[in-house]
């Protein structure tokens, strides 16, 4: 991490609009970012569908400066870069990384599934126990191919929800094995890539998901006390992967158990990162607590219990609580424009409304990102 040139005495005494010039000292380095596939990388088809586009990734990108962003982040789907053995198809990533960069975007990737047929025990595309050392395989190509072009990369999606990686009940140790040999990939090949452990869902449902913090003492054999399960390595990481939505609650709702971890409850999993740092069961390199990056986070659009200008204040509201905490080292928006037209779409958390319109909580947010003055990215 780097001070931008000159900024740092300017901007240290400053009284930001969403928090205090004291806290913003205290903070340090915030990265702000969005994703949106379809508009940054403009894949023809994914899991065989064909995919719609809303709008152009040069628009794209003129929007994400308007709001402020620092970060691009990208999904890489294992299956669509590997479709089968000995294949291999990084094209429409080339194109969205290089164009990112041209632009001036850091960029991030998520390696994620689902795995082709040949890397699954059933011979089905999909998240069935994928193949640990196929994946690394697929993390070491991606780090060759892209070495000295991204900030940081991020393993799976999701883990600990049920249709990500299967079955729920071998989730953690699933996850585990595909964490360790993509580590130790990407690291062999560029070492001074962030890799970023977790990609958790929030909250815990019945037969859905595992709660993140529950699923984070089984990935790392610890006890709620933090006592040791089994012979589980220490785990290293250069920070934690978190998606804090709340979606049809306030930003300081804090889940349903405590094992949950919001925005609302964000204080749950900086404690945990640091126990488990301590009793040296998963820290950084050089022997730290793990910093948080929240790679997903939004509310969704025009729903029964939520209206625009409730969406937007809550946007402003969740992205100051997570710059409160100075664990937090990025926050990133999930969708710019919503998906296209189609009775089926059941995710929609977009910044934008149809044909680019501006909508009250991308204003909301330029503005908290405008207050904060992004004064500080990494080099």
């Amino acid at each position: 991490m780097r001070l931008r040139a000159a900024a740092t005495a300017l901007l240290a005494g400053l009284v930001f609009a969403s928090v205090g010039a004291a806290d913003a000292r205290a903070h340090g380095p915030l990265l702000l970012g969005v994703q949106d596939d379809p508009v940054f990388v403009h894949l023809p088809y994914y899991n065989g569908k064909r995919v719609r586009h809303v709008m152009p990734a040069k628009r794209g990108y003129l929007w994400a400066k308007k709001l402020g962003a620092d970060v691009i982040r990208i999904a890489v789907h294992w299956s669509t870069v590997v479709p089968r053995r000995g294949v291999e198809g990084w094209s429409y990533y080339d194109n969205a990384i290089a164009q990112a960069r041209k632009q001036g975007f850091f960029v991030q990737l998520e390696l994620t599934g689902p795995a082709p047929a040949f890397a699954t025990p059933n011979h089905h595309g999909g998240v069935y126990r994928p193949n640990a050392s196929a994946f690394a395989r697929f993390a070491a190509g991606a780090a060759s191919r892209y070495q000295g072009q991204i900030q940081a990369y991020s393993i799976w999606n999701e883990p600990n929800w049920w249709d990500q990686l299967e079955p729920m009940r071998s989730s953690a140790p699933l996850y585990r094995q595909l964490y360790e040999g993509a580590y130790a990939a990407i690291k062999r090949v560029d070492p001074k890539a962030l890799v970023l452990i977790g990609e958790l869902a929030p909250m815990g449902f019945a037969r859905s998901s595992i709660p993140p913090l529950r699923f984070l003492r089984e990935l790392t054999c610890r006890t709620r006390a933090m006592k040791p399960t089994g012979r589980c390595k220490p785990l290293l990481a250069d920070g934690f992967a978190l998606h804090p939505y709340t979606l049809s609650s306030q930003p300081r709702f804090p889940g349903k158990t405590r094992d949950d971890a919001t925005t609302g409850s964000l204080s749950r999993l900086i404690h945990m990162l640091d126990q488990l740092a301590r009793v040296g069961a998963l820290r950084t390199p050089q022997g730290h607590a793990l910093d948080v990056y929240l790679t997903e986070y939004g509310w969704h659009v025009q729903t029964r219990r939520m209206s625009e200008s409730t969406r937007a204040r809550f946007a402003r509201e969740g992205f100051a609580i997570a710059f409160a905490h100075p664990q937090v080292k990025e926050i990133v928006w999930y969708q710019l424009t919503p998906p296209p037209p189609n009775r089926h779409v059941t995710w929609n958390t977009a910044l934008l409304g149809a044909n680019g319109r501006i909508t009250r909580t991308f204003t909301a947010l330029r503005g908290w990102i405008a207050s904060i003055k992004r004064w500080v990215v990494p080099g």
